[in-house]
């Protein structure tokens, strides 16, 4: 049922709509009820509605409650039509439906914060080389710092906007050099075809300003606009925004200034503050009912954010709102916010422990998830120090972001097996030929080796020291121009097959998941440093590279272990996380902790500089906007308390940082201390953690085929995100069916007109190029004839064909009770009101025709054919798999239509589904073919997993 406000903000569709939403005020309920509202009573398509969430899980969590409305309205949706995501993943897609404008090329690379980080790192030689008045303002020597101080300096001139061309005529030195710098930095993108995030906004406003065709595409398509946590956004994504709303204006913002956490990132709470000055006609609605926390909560930090000063000169820079529970629910009454304050950290850390059990001792905790500490980093010492304290005492933590990474004994293992293979690093560092560290002293020789050295001698392994023997003689004593057939990723998919790590693999742990990142950051160093094999020629350059590099930094830094996104708290454990982590959700128990921070101004010097340069202005006082930040961060972690929340730290009074900061002491005096006896009258009742009601989408290809084919690998590359070490096979097929879209795209384009083969060749050598580019993966000459030999082979023979082309690489899905089933249809071609599809195999026709395998694809394509006649409105009269490589007879497989078994069909993938979502990966017996090509064939040769699984034991 919607309350008053919620029924408001999902009628006022037709003009621009502001909805501030206080904390757990139902705003994913009232988004869906909008959205579904826009769908049944407007007929709008999904194609038409941009919706954009702050995270992924968040999108996935949306249009699984969008699926089921549609569901339940028996529609007939194409839910991949949606552009729903995050604002970066939507601007992405539509940059690629208009990748003939754009600066980048097909297959570019993403870089994540990470890729970029180290993207810079590799490059700050040449870019001090390149702009060597860079040092008089960059101060700091270490090239890490270095890097540091670039990524902050053009993450900050791109989400501002800012013309660098201006910049480079300034009066002001420093300004004309930061702008040399990062003109310098675009261009190297461009030219590797890579792409950060803040570059994917500067881009794609680029497009939709500089092209007016293309803005004019997108505003004829889309109508609908609704942009969630609109308080976070920063101002280059207010300008796409507003701009592409401005034939429509119909635009929905919805958001909390109370909560705007990320000015540190470019956000900017001005957006949701102005945005209703933006329109003439701007409705507000204000969500201000609470439905999750005790009214006693609500209270508190309604009290405290009130307590603030929040207007100066007559200019309010808050909405002003009241949060209330709601009027018919009745309260226990009881103390719900308290606070434990200790004066010594080994009192507080006892204190802490004590409530803890006082909680499982009257047997008010179902489990220990509902309860959540939060803090402004978890990576000090004394939340490290807690933290490993409650877990001596029986009390399990879930802190993935403590950075205990590298502390996990996996790790070191790994590290320290490495290290007895690769001798010949160590022997270097003990001659003097590599650079003391102490990542190399302290980590890899006391730590990691002796770890490895431990193991070996009290888990004696005659395969597994065998195999570490060998492999060292290989790697101590290869001959000159020698090159091996292993990277560092093979070896360590070798060395996986040996316990501990094989028991790792099947019992699905953190700890694999840990193997599973640490062999994802190894093939992403051979992708930085182009390692595909390891030669002699260039084998101390990687392991110097790797070790002394790549490894050292990811010490040095720390990095998260790993954390599933659609998992709020895991079972059995107490979780620690950030208070920007914990945005967006909600816990039974909170603990509020890192009570002695205090507001602290973000403001540098350089902003001042860059003042005149900036598309906005400053917006808020100067003078208040560390208290205004730093006043929200704390109403925001406050506010995540659903039944009690307990604020708690040392009592320090004295000294540069006390405990309480004089910024939170008043708050603090108000609340009662916990003891046994606070609650001892009280039953109290908590809430359990909400688990994540998703329906996750299944591909045919990645999914369903993959699961089939081989449940282990589906577990191993799907599951558990094992990457692969090498990636040939696939880029071949790849870049076989780009070059065959490469001529459908032509073909359209110029009339069917015939394409000269230079042409054809050009587009696959272009293709390959980016394509090895990205992947870090080569084919010989052979391969790369082959491959053209494919694409022509497709085109002198369907040539006449291509003028009956319907459309090419068409996104379908298909809406099952609990999850999505999509895919991609390479081809339909037909005439009037029948139709053919057609799915490309970049193989030669299989001559065993294995009944299974093509089994499935029939049933694939009987899906395709269905979702084609309700898509399009036509009869598909036959379906064909095609091989590109077939040179001598038909290269078609193919099917006639049969409508009276797609439920029985739907069926079958339900079925295959039910068995991932239950995480059954029974292998009745190894695929041996497939076998040849994975990673995990020493594994399953030594473990022999088919024999286990009639045990049940996988």
């Amino acid at each position: 049922m919607l309350s008053t406000p919620q029924k408001q903000a999902v009628e006022i569709t037709e003009q621009p709509l502001l909805i501030v939403a206080g904390p757990g005020s139902g705003k994913t309920f009232t988004l869906t009820e909008r959205i579904v509202h826009i769908l049944v009573e407007k007929q709008v398509l999904p194609e038409n509605i941009f919706i954009s969430t702050f995270t992924e899980k968040a999108a996935k969590e949306l249009l699984t409650r969008i699926s089921n409305k549609i569901l339940e309205h028996g529609l007939k949706i194409n839910v991949n039509d949606f552009y729903i995501g995050t604002l970066h993943s939507i601007f992405l897609e539509l940059i690629d439906e208009h990748l003939e404008y754009s600066v980048f090329k097909r297959s570019y690379s993403i870089l994540d914060d990470f890729d970029q980080k180290y993207y810079v790192y590799r490059h700050i030689y040449g870019i001090f080389k390149k702009i060597p008045e860079l040092a008089e303002f960059i101060k700091p020597k270490d090239n890490w710092a270095r890097t540091e101080v670039l990524i902050a300096l053009f993450n900050k001139f791109t989400e501002e906007n800012i013309d660098t061309a201006l910049l480079a005529v300034s009066n002001d030195e420093e300004l004309r050099v930061y702008a040399k710098a990062y003109d310098y930095y675009y261009h190297l993108m461009i030219e590797e075809n890579c792409i950060d995030f803040a570059l994917i906004e500067k881009e794609f406003y680029r497009l939709i300003t500089e092209h007016p065709e293309v803005i004019e595409m997108i505003q004829n398509k889309i109508e609908y606009f609704m942009i969630d946590e609109y308080q976070d956004t920063n101002t280059l994504q207010e300008m796409i925004l507003l701009k592409l709303a401005s034939k429509s204006k119909k635009m929905c913002v919805v958001g909390d200034d109370d909560q705007s956490l990320y000015r540190f990132r470019g956000a900017t709470v001005r957006n949701i503050l102005e945005f209703s000055n933006k329109f003439d006609d701007c409705k507000v609605v204000k969500l201000e009912t609470n439905y999750r926390s005790h009214e006693k909560i609500i209270d508190f930090y309604n009290d405290y954010i009130k307590s603030k000063t929040w207007t100066q000169d007559g200019v309010s820079y808050r909405h002003d709102k009241t949060i209330q529970p709601p009027k018919d629910k009745e309260f226990v009454k009881y103390p719900s916010v308290l606070k434990l304050m200790v004066e010594e950290e080994e009192a507080w850390n006892q204190g802490v422990l004590e409530f803890i059990q006082y909680l499982q001792a009257t047997n008010t905790l179902a489990d220990l998830n509902q309860i959540t500490f939060l803090a402004n980093s978890v990576k000090g010492d004394r939340i490290k120090n807690l933290i490993g304290f409650l877990e001596e005492n029986q009390i399990p933590v879930f802190s993935p972001r403590s950075d205990f990474y590298f502390q996990r004994d996996e790790i070191k293992l790994i590290i320290g097996f490495l290290l007895i293979i690769f001798k010949r690093f160590i022997d270097s560092y003990q001659r003097g030929d590599i650079y003391e560290t102490d990542t190399i002293k302290d980590y890899y020789i006391k730590k990691c080796l002796l770890t490895a050295q431990s193991y070996i001698k009290n888990n004696p392994d005659p395969e597994l020291l065998l195999f570490i023997r060998t492999q060292a003689k290989i790697y101590t004593q290869i001959d000159k121009g020698q090159t091996t057939d292993d990277s560092i990723t093979s070896l360590i998919y070798k060395l996986i097959q040996f316990e501990p790590f094989a028991n790792f693999l099947t019992n699905s742990s953190l700890a694999t998941r840990n193997l599973s990142m640490f062999i994802d950051l190894t093939v992403k160093f051979e992708g930085y440093y182009y390692v595909s094999v390891l030669s002699e020629s260039k084998l101390d350059s990687v392991l110097k590279n790797y070790f002394s590099v790549f490894l050292h930094y990811l010490y040095q830094g720390g990095i998260s272990e790993y954390e599933d996104g659609e998992v709020l708290a895991p079972s059995g454990a107490i979780s620690f996380m950030t208070i920007h982590q914990s945005k967006g959700m909600e816990f039974p128990v909170t603990i509020v902790t890192g009570l002695h921070n205090k507001p602290r101004s973000q403001h540098k010097e350089l902003d001042d500089k860059l003042l005149p340069f900036m598309a906005k202005k400053e917006f808020e006082p100067y003078e208040m906007i560390a208290d205004f930040d730093f006043t929200r961060l704390y109403y925001t972690a406050f506010s995540r308390a659903q039944n009690l929340l307990l604020l708690s730290d040392m009592i320090r009074p004295t000294g540069s940082w006390p405990i309480p900061s004089k910024a939170l002491a008043s708050t603090l005096l108000k609340i009662p201390s916990w003891k046994k006896e606070t609650l001892k009258d009280v039953k109290l009742e908590l809430e359990s953690v909400k688990k994540a009601k998703i329906n996750h989408q299944y591909s045919f290809t990645s999914d369903i085929a993959l699961y089939e084919n081989c449940p282990l690998q589906y577990k191993f590359y799907r599951e558990l995100e094992f990457t692969p070490a090498r990636s040939g096979t696939i880029i071949f097929g790849t870049l076989v069916h780009q070059t065959i879209e490469d001529i459908h795209t032509d073909t359209f384009k110029n009339n069917f007109k015939p394409i000269p083969e230079w042409r054809i060749e050009e587009w696959l050598n272009t293709n390959y190029n980016l394509l090895a580019l990205k992947e870090n993966a080569y084919l010989d000459k052979g391969a790369l004839k082959a491959a053209l030999r494919h694409v022509m082979n497709y085109y002198k023979r369907n040539q006449t064909k291509f003028k009956d082309i319907v459309a090419a690489e068409v996104d379908i899905s298909v809406l099952r009770k609990d999850y999505i089933l999509k895919g991609v249809i390479d081809l339909i071609q037909g005439q009037d009101d029948t139709v053919e599809i057609v799915d490309f195999k970049a193989t030669k026709k299989p001559k065993d025709l294995k009944k299974g395998r093509l089994e499935l694809y029939q049933r694939q394509l009987e899906v395709y054919a269905h979702i084609v006649e309700e898509k399009y409105g036509k009869t598909v009269s036959k379906m064909h798999l095609y091989y590109t490589g077939e040179t001598e007879g038909d290269p078609k497989i193919s099917y006639i239509k049969n409508s009276s078994s797609i439920e029985k069909t739907l069926a079958s993938f339900d079925k295959v589904v039910d068995k991932i979502e239950n995480k059954d990966y029974t292998l009745s017996a190894r695929p041996l073919d497939l076998c040849k090509e994975c990673d995990f064939k020493h594994y399953c040769t030594r473990t022999k997993p088919e024999e286990k699984c009639k045990s049940s034991i996988f």
